[in-house]
């Protein structure tokens, strides 16, 4: 027997779910473009460099293809936590400069020799 606050937590898991899918999918996909766009930057780069070698004109900068733009509806954003208010600076204080040598341990006494009885 299921009550209802364990199927309305089970619903705002899933919610959530998607909603990381949903902004993974959303990162994954301008990654690509900023790779798309420093590729093209890449050959155009090449391209001037070889057409100053070859004495021909220099070619235009690709034109880099706009987003489609969809129409998601994106949900309400979540609150944000207040900011923890910033520490009052603290009076400097003087460091120790000496530095304390590490004791040694005490050398160990020599093992005696037992003898049979």
């Amino acid at each position: 027997m299921t009550t209802s606050y364990i199927l309305e937590r089970q619903q705002e898991l899933r919610d959530m779910k998607r909603l990381a899918r949903q902004a993974e999918a959303a990162a994954m996909e301008a990654e690509e473009r900023v790779k798309e766009a420093n590729r093209l930057a890449n050959e155009h780069r090449i391209a001037v460099k070889m057409a100053r070698i070859n004495g021909d004109p220099e070619p235009e900068a690709p034109v880099l293809p706009e987003p489609a733009v969809e129409a998601v509806a994106e949900p309400a954003p979540a609150p944000e936590p207040e900011p923890a208010p910033e520490p009052e600076p603290k009076a400097e204080t003087k460091k120790q400069t000496k530095k304390t040598a590490a004791k040694k341990a005490p050398a160990k006494k020599p093992a005696t020799k037992r003898t049979k009885k």
